[in-house]
């Protein structure tokens, strides 16, 4: 039984949270990538055996913010393109990122075979989570291959970011999930990209600059680098197809009713800010921290194409995370003198607060209108009335 609508909403309207009630749980498209016959079996046996079922969104939940801590850590100790991340940081992201993998498999596989409110909150959870990892996961490695080069890095959290809206915002549009790639999905490249971690941690950054004779002496980060910016253009076009082909609403219109290129313009405007950034002072001068804040503010708009997807409505086409760095452009062009470095560690500290406090609320909102539990046990029986003597 739902909440009572009318109470007071601070993030989501009454229709979004009315909606929520018609959603029917995880949808997902069958999964036949390269490690699926591997660990499947192992998923569903934690999933169904060994995983208790209340810790489950609390661990999760934690390990996201691990990532997300792991990404800010690192970016914290490379603000200069001298200085490298030390070895035991590469190894706490890679350890964290096979962490956060594992716990969102069984979380996926628990989902596939129930379809409660709580699991439907759960997997919206998990999405939120997966919007702004996806992109640290390759912040993380791409710091690995080539921590020289911050320009890369940026190139490369743009990418990951850009793909991981694409994915949902198909998602939007049709009402489920179709794969592009069958035999590389998410659970592929978060492995090799932890696997990338660790084997820096152990070996050293060096081994990623080794020449490959077949190719004419180009290192090996540049192929990898490479083949993963291909890759992911690549699948940005082969999701924006599936988008172009319509939904399944009158006219071709988008599950929620909403025209197929309503999500653009949160997206267009969040790569125009990504390519001010590039080519500011700001980036020269403190680059790992100006990454940073951007990939938190492409995770924000991810966050919100979610929650927007689950409860098919319309798209927030703005934010308040666009404007700070808006203001810091302009202030550049009028010739001010700034203190970059403050600056952008304020940013990214009211970027991170912003993101928390939005991911916390709206899970809040419909936590209480669906009436189900996530973060604390089922609600205390009231106590019966005393009879009148």
């Amino acid at each position: 039984m739902a909440g009572n609508p009318g109470a007071a909403l601070a993030y989501l309207q009454p229709t979004v949270l009315a909606n929520l009630e018609k959603y029917a749980g995880y949808e997902c498209c069958l999964d036949e990538s390269i490690t699926t016959p591997f660990l499947r079996p192992l998923w569903i046996s934690f999933a169904t055996k060994l995983a208790p079922v209340k810790p489950a969104v609390p661990l999760l939940t934690a390990f996201g913010f691990l990532v997300l801590s792991s990404a800010i850590l690192m970016a914290a100790t490379t603000q200069q393109e001298t200085q490298k991340p030390s070895a035991w940081m590469f190894a706490f992201c890679g350890l964290s990122g096979l962490l956060y993998q594992a716990t969102s498999a069984v979380e996926s596989e628990r989902a596939r075979n129930s379809k409660t409110k709580e699991t439907a909150m759960n997997v919206m959870i998990w999405q939120c989570l997966n919007s702004y990892s996806a992109g640290l996961f390759v912040l993380n490695a791409t710091m690995a291959l080539v921590p020289d080069d911050p320009r890369w890095v940026f190139l490369a959290l743009v990418l990951g970011y850009t793909t991981s809206y694409t994915v949902h915002w198909q998602k939007y549009v049709s009402g489920r999930r179709k794969l592009v790639s069958k035999r590389l999905d998410v659970t592929e490249i978060q492995l090799a990209l932890s696997v990338v971690l660790i084997l820096t941690a152990v070996a050293g950054t060096e081994i990623w600059s080794v020449g490959i004779p077949a190719l004419d002496g180009w290192q090996l980060n540049h192929v990898l680098l490479y083949f993963l910016a291909a890759r992911a253009g690549l699948n940005i076009m082969r999701y924006f197809n599936i988008i172009l082909e319509g939904g399944p609403g009158e006219e071709g219109m988008t599950a929620a009713d909403t025209a197929v290129l309503s999500p653009g313009p949160p997206v267009l405007l969040a790569l125009l800010v990504a390519r001010q950034m590039y080519r500011s002072a700001t980036f020269d001068e403190v680059p790992y921290t100006s990454v940073v804040g951007v990939g938190i503010m492409f995770a924000k708009i991810t966050n919100k194409l979610v929650i927007a997807e689950v409860s098919r409505s319309p798209v927030d086409q703005l934010d308040v995370l666009f404007w700070p760095i808006g203001g810091l452009f302009a202030l550049e062009c009028l010739g001010f003198e700034l203190n970059h470095t403050i600056l952008t560690d304020g940013y990214v500290i009211f970027a991170i607060i912003n993101l928390t406090l939005y991911n916390f609320n709206v899970l809040k909102e419909i936590k209480v209108y669906l009436n189900v539990t996530v973060f604390t046990g089922p609600p205390k029986p009231p106590k019966p009335a005393k009879k009148a003597e």
